[in-house]
């Protein structure tokens, strides 16, 4: 009788099956401390986005507190301070100290996780004349600006004043050969061209015979937004006024419906005269040198103009004022010494051609008509005497949380 031979008994804990054992823990501790890895990592990098978060919250919260600050300064006459919250998202308070005419704003801002973010700025009353024309939806000129300061400074380059400015486009039609007073290399209709409300320089804008160049052409963020011409209560409308050939403009605040200047017409000795217009206004009625000179200082109409014409602070005399859309006209060949604030009028001149005009001091309109070759000198001493009571913030900047 055979025997079937007897089976080797199956040995337990081989050094294969130890060997395969210790890999896969070795696979398993690996795979722990990858997922651990990437745990801690993802937990890191989150703490860190969250307080990235927070920390931009608190500089948001810093800019809020200087916008409130500016938006502050005209109920104060001295430095003042405050705070303010944004609810859940945090706080911020806020320091204006007034240096001369300028505001210095300092403002911190503290998140809800307790982030810290400090902010400094300054805020500026905008001028309502701080250019040489401003037209708020647009610009079509054939003409030039310039500025100065004294009989001595009649063509001023440090600083060169001489900027017109809009919201929207502003174009020169003279062609290449368009210079201001200061020639020579200066190849530019005006001083500068400001963009407000914009970004970027529209193209096409800079060139010979066009807005110089940058930093002499610039944009701001915010767009120009002057108060409403509104007549003060209580004065009564005089109807028309015409001021007669070498006529006085009657000194005080008046308001009138339409009022129209022939040559020789200058404000009395008895102050400035401030007038409100609900109608047209026609500037010169009589075309040609020297026919509708208004409101000049002393000295005789020739050519080249004498420099007491350049008188700083004397444009400020003669104030008008459009309440409403009544367009502004000027006669051909007129010279004009004053300030205009027509916010919603059309800058227009009269004659066939390309009538010629000159403005000593400032125009805020809403555009101007392209055929009309305006030379408007910029009278520096503008830009302290109207403001808007909007200020505007400069110098911008964040500095370290002490």
């Amino acid at each position: 009788m055979s025997t079937r031979p007897a089976l080797n008994p199956r040995r337990c804990g081989s050094a294969d099956d130890r060997g395969s054992v210790a890999v896969a823990m070795m696979v398993i501790m690996i795979v722990t401390i990858l997922v651990v890895a990437l745990l801690v990592t993802a937990e890191f990098g989150l703490r860190g986005s969250r307080r990235g978060g927070d920390s931009a919250n608190a500089l948001q919260l810093a800019d809020a507190g200087i916008n409130d600050a500016a938006k502050a300064i005209t109920a104060h006459t001295t430095s003042f301070t405050s705070s303010g919250s944004l609810g859940t998202a945090g706080s911020y308070s806020y320091t204006a100290t007034k240096d001369g005419t300028v505001w210095r704003l300092d403002s911190a801002g503290t998140d809800a996780t307790g982030v810290r973010r400090r902010v400094l700025a300054d805020a500026v009353d905008q001028p309502i004349f701080g250019n040489a024309f401003f037209g708020l939806t647009s610009v079509s000129l054939k003409g030039t600006a310039d500025s100065y300061t004294s009989p001595t400074d009649t063509c001023s380059t440090s600083p060169a004043s001489g900027v017109v400015g809009s919201n929207g486009t502003i174009t020169f039609t003279g062609g290449v050969g368009a210079r201001n007073c200061r020639g020579g290399s200066w190849t530019y209709p005006a001083d500068g061209c400001s963009f407000n409300g914009q970004t970027t320089i529209p193209a096409g804008a800079v060139g010979t015979g066009a807005c110089p160049p940058a930093p002499d052409s610039f944009t701001t963020s915010e767009k120009f937004n002057p108060p409403p011409v509104v007549v003060p209560t209580g004065l009564a409308n005089e109807g028309p006024f015409t001021c007669p050939v070498n006529g006085t403009i009657p000194s005080g605040t008046h308001l009138y419906s339409s009022a129209t200047f022939n040559g020789g017409c200058k404000v009395g000795a008895g102050g400035d005269a401030v007038l409100y217009v609900t109608g047209p206004v026609t500037i010169g009625v009589v075309s040609g040198n020297c026919k509708s000179v208004i409101n000049a200082p002393t000295g005789a109409c020739s050519s080249p103009f004498p420099p007491t014409w350049y008188q700083s602070g004397w444009t400020s005399r003669l104030q008008i004022n459009v309440a409403g859309n009544g367009q502004v006209s000027f006669a051909n060949h007129a010279l004009f010494w004053g300030v205009i604030n027509a916010p919603n009028s059309l800058v227009t001149a009269s004659g066939g051609g390309t009538p010629q005009v000159d403005v000593f001091g400032s125009v805020l309109a809403n555009s101007t008509a392209s055929a009309a070759q305006f030379a408007f000198h910029y009278d520096q001493a503008l830009r302290q005497q109207f403001n808007t009571g909007q200020y505007q913030i400069t110098n911008w900047r964040e500095e370290p949380v002490p």
